[in-house]
């Protein structure tokens, strides 16, 4: 049975208690004694692919030759991680197929799946498949939806263009939220590439094709999520809306769909520019020059942490705008401010001064 799931016996002994208390919620039974799932075959096939990407770390070798196609085909650009999740979905694909196991595409309806970039696919890297045509058309939409962001430029005209060719919903809402993004996000100016919608179709596409998360909040999510409150407010706002105004999303996991739009749009803007502002003034002895470059290491030290504006307290008025003051030595004993608004310019900066920076910003 292991055999039948592309599963090693070893692996899934091992690791089965650890995923066990997610598929609660998912319609799939695990037979502990034979290894046996049962369920929605799409749903099974993502497990896998997700338990995979979880534990496992390398590409597979026996299918590098269809990595490689696929890779041409759509002139992917990857990183060691996509490349190991598209060579372990084309491994559980075809494992899964061999065991006898038939697919159908969820929401079906909202796809195109027999494009003619569909069928350039079938020309180009499945001439040689044992696959039935139903399981081609089922894998081309599924890298579609998880690759469709790192498609090259060819590949990302077809993409557009077949899903304009059929008015697909994945098309309409993806633009739908990149309006809304920009509406928003308003204090920077910034301009959408084609590249820009091709993710935020993927995304879309893949959000309807399995809009179930299958792992617990990664640990970085939930700092993101504490990090950009204000950013995370605000996109969690318009994913509520697009749920109420389409329905068809309204199973899809909201943290899902939040984690990617934030990554989409750090490609756009500085998120941390929306987060509470803090300004710390600068009140030393030094020269322009040098006092502003010490405000610019400070910038870059909290450049992915805080929202910092640095002012000068020359003129003095501006003391009493700021959260923190910055002093150094000829001026400790002029400054009118508490002790927890005052910081001490040591005399080589390090480490632990601006953890002091930090911690005493309120």
């Amino acid at each position: 049975m292991t055999q039948v799931l592309g599963l090693q016996e070893s692996t899934l002994r091992k690791k089965l208690s650890n995923i066990r208390r997610w598929l609660v919620n998912f319609d799939i039974i695990v037979r502990q004694k034979h290894y046996d799932l049962t369920g929605n075959e799409w749903q099974i096939r993502q497990l896998i692919l997700c338990f995979y990407l979880f534990f496992q770390e390398s590409c597979l070798e026996e299918n590098r030759e269809m990595t490689r196609k696929i890779i041409t085909f759509f002139e992917l650009d990857l990183n060691v991680a996509q490349q190991n999740h598209l060579s372990w979905l084309i491994y559980i694909w075809e494992k899964r197929y061999r065991g006898g196991h038939e697919i159908s595409v969820p929401n079906a309806n909202l796809f195109q799946q027999t494009s003619a970039f569909f069928y350039l696919f079938r020309v180009e890297v499945l001439s040689t498949s044992f696959m039935s045509l139903k399981e081609q058309k089922a894998l081309f939409v599924i890298l579609e939806a998880h690759f469709g962001g790192c498609f090259g430029k060819r590949a990302r005209k077809y993409f557009i263009h077949e899903q304009m060719k059929i008015e697909s919903l994945c098309l309409k809402t993806a633009i739908f939220i990149m309006k809304e993004i920009r509406r928003n996000f308003t204090q920077h100016h910034f301009n959408y590439q084609e590249i820009h919608l091709c993710r935020f179709l993927s995304t879309h596409m893949n959000s309807l094709l399995d809009g179930q998360a299958w792992l617990p909040a990664h640990k970085q999510e939930q700092t993101l999520a504490a990090r950009y409150q204000q950013t995370w407010h605000r996109l969690q706002k318009l994913i509520r809306l697009l749920k109420r105004l389409y329905p068809v999303f309204t199973s899809v996991k909201e943290r899902e769909l939040t984690s990617c739009y934030f990554y989409h749009i750090l490609d756009l803007f500085d998120p941390i520019l929306y987060e509470k502002k803090y300004i710390i003034c600068l009140l030393t002895d030094f020269p322009p020059e040098k006092e502003q470059a010490l405000g610019q290491s400070i910038k870059s030290y909290f450049s992915e942490k805080k929202n910092i504006t640095i002012i000068y307290g020359k003129p003095t008025y501006q003391l009493h705008q700021a959260h923190l003051v910055i002093v150094n030595h000829l001026f400790q004993m002029n400054v009118a401010l508490s002790s927890e608004t005052v910081v001490y310019l040591p005399e080589e900066l390090s480490s632990a001064f601006f953890e002091k920076v930090e911690a005493n910003l309120p």
